[in-house]
């Protein structure tokens, strides 16, 4: 998959409701080419960017019923029923189903149904809309180049710029993936929130959409990062101050263009 654009929209399922709402400003007037959420899975607890909240689990999430409907701007139903399960990923799995979707939604009339939350008052997972705000450049899978970089992390919730990692002189590259290989006991709950010099923005892009391990590639679309407006948030569940700072692995990130 190429993307452009992501915008990281929580979705909070309440124990007295039964559907939500897809409406959300900063998409209004965008053209959504897919979507894809994320939970966390067993003992690897996922907490969300914005609060540090847990996102519910998949053995939860296989108790739930969930609807995706997506409806267009002359009323049509193009999305009727979709199983949101189908789409979400938890961390150490790629076997989510891909939709593309390509259109403009009505996303205020747009909604996620669901059922069956059981005890617990509401549930969150993040459900990520991948847009575009210009034409997609042509790709060519053809590698130019890469650069590596290690970022030290010391808090559980901190986030860290790139630009203290990124020498200058790479800041004009369109950069078409990034990459972690570190494998799944050691890689960090973190998300990379990236803002392009031509307008595009990753809102808080889980590293486990990039790790080397999934099967299911996720290609950028030649983005120019503006490395100093640009982060990687860090959102551990693990308390650093009762760790051995040698038991802390770095972030190994590779930017590829």
């Amino acid at each position: 998959m190429i993307i452009q654009n992501a915008a990281c929209i929580p979705v909070y399922l309440y124990k007295d409701n039964y559907r939500i709402s897809l409406h959300n400003e900063k998409l209004k007037g965008k053209k959504i080419n897919a979507m894809l959420g994320l939970t966390s899975e067993g003992d690897q607890i996922i907490l969300s960017p914005y609060n540090m909240e847990r996102l519910v689990s998949t053995s939860d999430l296989n108790n739930l019923s969930m609807y995706l409907n997506l409806i267009d701007f002359k009323g049509r139903q193009t999305v009727n029923d979709l199983d949101l399960r189908q789409i979400t990923s938890p961390p150490e799995q790629s076997e989510y189903l891909e939709i593309f979707l390509n259109q403009h939604f009505n996303l205020e009339n747009s909604y996620i149904s669901y059922k069956n939350i059981g005890n617990t008052e509401s549930e969150l997972i993040l459900l990520y809309i991948f847009y575009q705000t210009r034409k997609f450049n042509k790709f060519n899978d053809e590698i130019n180049g890469t650069f590596t970089i290690s970022i030290d992390t010391t808090s559980n919730n901190e986030n860290i710029k790139l630009s203290n990692y990124v020498d200058r002189t790479l800041s004009k590259l369109p950069i078409k993936q990034i990459i972690t290989q570190m494998n799944y006991d050691e890689l960090s709950y973190g998300y990379l929130d990236i803002i392009g010099k031509n307008g595009e923005r990753l809102e808080y892009l889980p590293l486990y959409f990039i790790n080397d391990y999934r099967s299911k590639e996720i290609y950028l679309d030649g983005i120019v990062i503006d490395f100093e407006k640009s982060f990687y948030c860090n959102r551990n569940i693990v308390d650093y101050s009762q760790m051995d700072p040698n038991d802390i692995n770095p972030i190994v990130l590779t930017f590829i263009y």
